[in-house]
């Protein structure tokens, strides 16, 4: 899958973005109350996994003008700027790795972090990094630049799905179980040396391309529990979207039988993967994916009467993590309801090892009629 994505990459490059940062709020539910989280974003040199060849289903990529490191540092503050004095809750992110020195500096990292000290309410900080660039030396650095009034950092990374099989070749993530151990690990060393609070928050997609939503679901559980099992402290569910210069994209559009051909989740999915969860995980689960810096084409699966019931109702479980929602949720009677119960109950035959191997082999043959 590596290499069909670098085929596919070479063929559709990352459509260049220009400089800008950008924030917005994300509701969360910290010590059971509502708050909200500011999600800052600022252009970098981007993923270089991306560049490469990329993950199946995201476009975070390159700059086409990326600023000098004064332009960067200038239109960074100037975000702070927009944001409330009284900000408690921040995560910065660059679309790619803040901890691999190749898309942010050392001393980028240091100047970044060093400005949110004017955030002196700010009481937890979360960055991203992709779990082969982690250690926990550079974790400890970032640790050290923070405001004494920070009680929290956040190592957060992609997880996607505890399936070697899934993450390898449905989301072509380059990881390992090895590297994946590595990172939990680098976190537990760095929280053992620091006097604040380190911990991991693992995003979980729902759904890749290749799996039918009941597997969808079934491995979204399956993945949400091995991160508790590893030592994360939150899980994020991801709901997939789609949009351009990927190869979800692309299988949104083929002329093929479903799953081959690509369909977003159901609203109705993401709760019933909340549902299956042991209580006590469950609070510690929310669910983002629908605001992003990047737009997407095509969004979860619903109809005109529950869209927005939907998406109402996954801003209250970030907020409140309240079982009562999920009640509410269950009762959303509605047309695309049904369709959801019928294809959840449909079996796809073969194993996910064999549909795979042969999804691989239609998938290279679409790319050569397209003479990529």
């Amino acid at each position: 899958m590596a290499k069909l994505s670098a085929r596919f990459r070479s063929s559709h490059p990352l459509t260049p973005g220009r400089f800008r940062t950008g924030h917005y709020l994300a509701p969360i539910c910290p010590d059971g109350k509502p708050a909200h989280k500011a999600l800052v974003w600022y252009p970098t040199k981007g993923c270089s996994w991306a560049v490469k060849s990329g993950c199946t289903m995201c476009n975070f990529g390159q700059w086409s003008s990326l600023p000098d490191s004064g332009r960067l540092m200038d239109g960074f503050i100037a975000e702070l700027d927009k944001l409330d004095p009284g900000t408690r809750y921040m995560h910065i992110g660059p679309g790619g790795s803040v901890l691999r020195d190749r898309e942010v500096s050392p001393d980028l990292r240091k100047r970044l972090i060093g400005q949110l000290k004017k955030f002196v309410f700010l009481k937890s900080l979360g960055i991203e990094s992709r779990a082969e660039t982690m250690n926990s030396e550079q974790i400890l650095e970032i640790e050290s630049t923070l405001g004494e009034n920070v009680t929290e950092l956040s190592i957060d990374f992609g997880l996607e799905s505890s399936s070697d099989l899934i993450r390898r070749v449905a989301v072509n993530k380059h990881q390992t179980r090895e590297m994946l151990g590595n990172a939990f690990n680098a976190v537990k060393i760095a929280n053992s040396k620091s006097s604040r609070s380190i911990v991991v928050d693992c995003y979980v997609l729902l759904k890749p391309i290749f799996l039918s939503e009941n597997e969808a679901i079934e491995d979204c559980v399956r993945s949400i529990n091995w991160a508790y099992d590893q030592g994360a402290s939150t899980v994020t569910i991801f709901m997939s979207t789609v949009k351009i210069d990927t190869i979800m994209k692309f299988l949104c559009n083929v002329e093929m039988d479903y799953p081959f051909k690509y369909a977003t989740p159901y609203y109705h999915s993401v709760w019933e993967v909340l549902k299956r969860l042991h209580p006590l995980r469950r609070r510690r689960t929310g669910v983002l994916g629908l605001t992003s810096g990047r737009p997407f084409d095509v969004g979860p699966r619903s109809c005109e009467f529950c869209k927005f019931v939907h998406e109402g109702l996954i801003a209250t479980h970030n907020y409140t993590r309240d079982a009562s929602i999920l009640s509410a949720a269950s009762e959303i009677n509605c047309p695309c309801k049904s369709s959801w119960k019928e294809e959840i109950q449909t079996k796809v035959q073969g194993t996910l090892a064999y549909r795979f191997r042969e999804y691989i082999d239609l998938l290279d043959a679409e790319f050569a009629r397209n003479d990529w």
